[in-house]
């Protein structure tokens, strides 16, 4: 009896140990599995961190690249490197490549002197704009603000983008704080004068702005925020037709004078590549012109009279200017 209860005990006792053995082995397995997925979370998360990269700034974007050396050079020198990498920032930078800025070195090694900082600063804010402007939100004839307070215009020609007269060679290169364009020329602040201010700088066309004061149209054709194409006859062309302008200089004749002029202005920038053969142009005064493109040249045809284009595409703040040898007749 006694013995078949000691059996009992150790049967009992073994049992025991085996269900303790069991819930050891439980808890082990279970905690290795908490720790495996613990660790594999970790290791998700790390990798999603890794995978998260940040964009360089505009200046480590500029450093980056082989061909924005000078740019980065002169940006250093012009102690514009905590500006144009500030995080908080959003700009667009207009960027000419090493050669832009090799088509005119004797400028470039002035401006390098530190007794030239601010005008070289002037320049480079020239081709910052104070927020981020993609290709995509570039339209042609817009005017943009750069950070030196003065104006670019962006011209698109063929699906060409062009700010002033530098052609965009690569655009929206994102940045951590803004975007860049790289262009092919260096952008010269005050390069370009209204189409007055070019006509007053332009000896050959003196007569042509004594009519334009005369007729009162000077406030008109300077005008910062507009866009015109103009045709603009030389000395010679009005010594050609004198005695009908002293007449149209009266100040009774001012209406009439205004006509004619207006006649060679469009209301929208037009360069010569844009022309073509038999194209029908409305002009300021409401009447129409016609270009007729031959072997010899490109001619403007009016109403009464044709004239040819000696001089094309003099560019302005607000327009482009085609010289022409006749003066048209509405």
């Amino acid at each position: 009896m006694e013995n078949k209860s000691n059996k009992l005990v150790i049967y009992f006792f073994g049992l025991l140990a085996i269900v303790f053995v069991a819930a050891i082995s439980f808890y082990a397995l279970n905690e290795s599995d908490e720790d495996a997925n613990e660790e594999s979370d970790t290791e998700m998360v790390q990798e999603e961190m890794d995978n998260t990269e940040v964009d360089p700034n505009i200046v480590e974007t500029a450093v980056a690249t082989d061909n924005l050396s000078t740019l980065v050079a002169a940006v250093t020198a012009a102690e514009l490197v905590d500006t144009l990498s500030n995080p908080n920032a959003s700009y667009t930078v207009f960027a000419p490549t090493n050669n832009a800025f090799a088509l005119i070195q004797p400028t470039v090694d002035t401006l390098l002197l530190t007794e030239n900082m601010a005008q070289l600063q002037d320049v480079l804010g020239y081709h910052v704009v104070n927020s981020e402007v993609l290709s995509s939100d570039l339209r042609d004839g817009q005017i943009v603000e750069s950070l030196n307070g003065e104006t670019l215009r962006v011209r698109i020609i063929d699906g060409v983008v062009y700010i002033n007269n530098a052609m965009v060679l690569t655009a929206d290169i994102e940045t951590s704080n803004g975007v860049v364009h790289i262009i092919d020329s260096v952008l010269v602040p005050g390069q370009f004068g209204t189409v007055v201010d070019t006509a007053i700088a332009t000896p050959t066309l003196s007569t042509l702005v004594d009519a334009v004061v005369a007729a009162q149209l000077d406030s008109t054709l300077a005008d910062p925020s507009a866009s015109y194409t103009v045709f603009a006859p030389t000395n010679d062309a009005f010594a050609e037709i004198s005695d009908s302008v002293a007449t149209l200089l009266l100040p009774e004749n001012i209406e009439s004078l205004q006509n004619v002029l207006t006649y060679h202005v469009i209301a929208n920038e037009v360069f010569s590549d844009e022309l073509t053969n038999v194209q029908v142009i409305t002009t300021l005064n409401g009447e129409t012109l016609t270009v007729d493109i031959t072997d010899e040249g490109v001619f403007i045809v009016g109403n009464q009279n044709r004239a040819m284009v000696s001089l094309a595409d003099v560019k302005t703040s607000n327009g482009v200017v085609h010289v022409i040898d006749t003066v048209l007749l509405p």
